[in-house]
């Protein structure tokens, strides 16, 4: 994401993580990915390339011996924080858009409060915040013996057994979402879902904490909130 909007045009590109997960290594191996997407056609296909910005990423890969992971990043206006994302060193209302990527999903409600309420205060007035969320059992992705309902079956404190630290999954439902957007006075703007199959979840003993929900917001599987800053 941060590469795609250094070739869309952006100034000043900052990438968030509680632990160091990059390298050059990594870095380059993902330059030369939008080098080879870009060559084939593919980018074209979900934004426009800006004059010039492709030729840095061309001489990024012809200079990587000389270039160390600071270099790279500053010549792709990437400022790489290593930091909670919930106490940002970064001046308020200077953000123009706010990104996340199935992340969500993997944050427990009382910190997730906590990073909407620190992306509102670095948004300028009128920024976007935009959030992808994956509302899937994460586990169902590598075992075909569950469907992406399973984990609604347990009650809290038998998922805090099977939950674990290196991919924590809240659980929520869009509706929990929408509640917490609600409750902090962050008006959504637009809304896209993906409603998943209904099916699939009737085969799910439900825990009883979860059948007070209606079926289609039980089942809706993806959902990518937007919503707007205060422009006043």
């Amino acid at each position: 994401m941060p590469i795609s909007l250094f070739l869309s045009g952006a100034a000043t590109i900052y990438t968030v993580d509680i632990s160091s997960l990059s390298n050059k290594e990594n870095l380059l191996l993902t330059v030369q990915k939008f080098v080879d997407y870009y060559r084939a056609g593919k980018l074209a296909e979900y934004f426009e390339v800006k004059p010039g910005r492709m030729a840095v990423l061309r001489d990024l890969l012809t200079r990587q011996s000389e270039l160390n992971f600071d270099d790279l990043t500053r010549r792709l206006h990437l400022k790489y924080l290593v930091q909670d994302a919930r106490h940002l060193s970064i001046d308020s209302s200077g953000i123009d858009l706010v990104h996340s990527n199935n992340t969500f999903e993997h944050v427990y409600p009382d910190i997730l409060e906590a990073l909407l309420i620190e992306f509102r205060r670095i948004s300028r007035p009128g920024g976007i915040l935009s959030h992808f969320v994956d509302m899937s059992d994460h586990f169902a992705h590598f075992d075909r013996s569950i469907n992406i309902y399973h984990y609604l079956r347990f009650s809290d404190q038998q998922w805090a057994w099977i939950d674990n630290d290196i991919q924590p999954q809240n659980r929520w439902r869009i509706s929990d979402y929408k509640a917490l957007y609600q409750k902090l006075g962050i008006e959504i703007a637009h809304i896209e879902t993906r409603k998943g199959n209904v099916h699939q979840l009737q085969e799910v003993p439900l825990h009883h904490k979860y059948r007070t929900y209606p079926m289609s917001d039980l089942a809706t599987s993806h959902c990518h909130i937007v919503s707007k800053t205060d422009d006043t």
